[in-house]
This record gives C-alpha cells, sequence and structure tokens, in this order.
C-alpha cells in the first residue's frame, strides 16, 4: 500500500483510508510525505507522531516504510537552509523504516523487487548538503551506486515530490525550457538515473492528487534535454503514479491549467494505492474509502 499527505491532526479522511487499508490486510505500507502536520513550529516532532499518526496510521508501524515531505524535514530553520534532520521521524520509525538520520534516504529489498525510498522535497540544490538531490550530490551518487548494485532486480522509486504533474497554475520562470507547468526541472537527474538504471516505476505522494502517466523517460538526459523535456517510452520507460489523497484531499480535484500529454488518469478522492508487486510484473489500483469513486487499475512487467 502506498499514500501521501494523512492530512492534519484528527482528521476523518485519515482515519477512513486507514480503515480500508486495515480492510486489505496487507503486507508492507509506504507513506509518501507529510504523514504527519506540526501541530506547532514547521517541522513534525515525536509528540506530533504519537498525538496524531499513532491512532490512525500508528496500528500498520510494524510494516510501515517512510519518505519525508517538507512538513517533517527541517529545510529553513538554520540559516541558510536548514539542518536537513527530521528528528520527529527518525525518533517515531527508526532508521531501519526512515533511512540514516541526517539523511533519510535507503533501499531494501521485498521479494523479486528492489526498493528506492528518497528524499526529495522542494528546494532542489537550496538545501542542506546531505539531502540535496542535484548534479554531484551525495544522495544522487548514492542512487546510482544502489541501482549498480542491483542490476537484475525489478525496481521502484517513492519520494514525496513529483517530477511530472498536470499543473493547475502556471508560474513564471526564466528557465531555458519553459515547460514549467507539467515538470519540477531539479528532479531531472533523479529521473535521469532511474532510467539509466531501468527502474520501472515511481510513486509519489505530493501534488496532493491522484495521478497516473504512461511509461516515459525524461529526454534526452540531464545534461542535453529536448524541447519538451519527456518522451513516451512503452519499452523502457518509467510509469510515474501520484497519490496523495490519503488525508486532506482533495475530493474534488481542480481542473488543470496544463495537463501533461502523457497522464492517462487524474482524480481526487480520498483512499490509497494498493501495488501488488510480482516475479517481473506488477499491478495497481486505488482503494477508494466512503467519500471516494477513483476507478484506475491495471497492469505493468519489468524491463
Amino acid at each position: 500500500m502506498t499514500a501521501g499527505n494523512l492530512g492534519r491532526c484528527g482528521g476523518d479522511l485519515a482515519n477512513q483510508s486507514a480503515t480500508a487499508i486495515a480492510a486489505v490486510n496487507p503486507d508492507y505500507v509506504f507513506v509518501l510525505g507529510n504523514n504527519v502536520f506540526p501541530d506547532s513550529g514547521r517541522v513534525t516532532t515525536l509528540q506530533d507522531y504519537l498525538n496524531c499518526y499513532e491512532p490512525t496510521w500508528g496500528r500498520f508501524k510494524g510494516i510501515t516504510y517512510a519518505a519525508l515531505g517538507d512538513r517533517e524535514v527541517d529545510l529553513d530553520t538554520v540559516p541558510p537552509y536548514g539542518s536537513g534532520m527530521a528528528a520527529g521521524a527518525d525518533a517515531y520509525f527508526g532508521p531501519d523504516r526512515v533511512g540514516p538520520p541526517g539523511k533519510n534516504y535507503f533501499s531494501t529489498d521485498l521479494g523479486s523487487w528492489h526498493v528506492v525510498v528518497l528524499n526529495i522535497q522542494e528546494g532542489g540544490p537550496k538545501r542542506p548538503l546531505a539531502i540535496t538531490y542535484d548534479a554531484n550530490s551525495p544522495q544522487l551518487a548514492w542512487l546510482n551506486s544502489d541501482l549498480q548494485a542491483h542490476p537484475s532486480k525489478c525496481t521502484i522509486a517513492l519520494w514525496n515530490l513529483s517530477m511530472w504533474m498536470s499543473a493547475t497554475k502556471m508560474e513564471e520562470t526564466d528557465d531555458r525550457y519553459p515547460n514549467h507547468g507539467y515538470r519540477v526541472q531539479d528532479i531531472r537527474g533523479i529521473w535521469t538515473v532511474l532510467y539509466e538504471r531501468n527502474a520501472d516505476v515511481v510513486i509519489n505522494g505530493t501534488p496532493h492528487i491522484y495521478e497516473r502517466f504512461a511509461p516515459m523517460r525524461y529526454a534526452e538526459g540531464y545534461r542535453n534535454p529536448t524541447e519538451t523535456e519527456y518522451a513516451a517510452d512503452p519499452a523502457r520507460g518509467i510509469r510515474q503514479i501520484t497519490t496523495g489523497l490519503a488525508g486532506d484531499g482533495p475530493i474534488v480535484a481542480a481542473s488543470p491549467v496544463i495537463t501533461h500529454p502523457l497522464s492517462e488518469y487524474r482524480s481526487g478522492g480520498n483512499g490509497f494505492l494498493k501495488l501488488v508487486l510480482g516475479d517481473g510484473a506488477y499491478s495497481w489500483e486505488f482503494v477508494n474509502t466512503k467519500y471516494s469513486q477513483v476507478t484506475d487499475s491495471g497492469y505493468g512487467t519489468c524491463h
């Protein structure tokens, strides 16, 4: 099971999604960031997890792996970019389930699949050094080495902020390639390495939407992108699914100003993504609560 954005403390949507997950009886749960919002201040604490996460999704703690959102990581309290620490999540989950403190990226093997959990929110290079993810960053170098060491497995990568999206607003930019409506440029290095190392699936938790894309690649690579920056690639492309509807919604999605040309399904709602990782293949299905009517499922094979 994978889900992002568990919502504010005491919200019924998070309760409903947790109840729906319990009914499925999953082997593992992956939370994708903004797992609990801070009661005060700018970074979640252990007490926030105990007060707000433990009563709902805490029942799955023993089978949970966690990616972190910008609510859990200190990105700005210490000049110039923050400490990069996630003290609340570290204390609650422990390093085996949320990665080493100060990094919070890690990998594990589940059956025939290699699972990579990254520490990616907004900010690109404007982040504490240990958790940057742009060119020459420690996290990007670690990702390349980690995937190089697992060449024969199916690969899924999970993190908070999506590379690709159908945007609900257009922002001014001086980017060389003005496709800011449907991509986050800073994540292009991550996507390039994942593609070069034959990753199969990417799951993200932000924006707070459900959106699935046809397999694609970042074209034509980190150093020499095309004008459109994406290319459909049914043979080797990565399928991205954004699932950020576990808590606050929205139940009804705002209409996009720009729809990504490879977006295949987009909706608001409440629930989570059920993934079955099989031998050389995977399937997905969005599981709804009583508040939601998303109807999306499918099947894919590894490269």
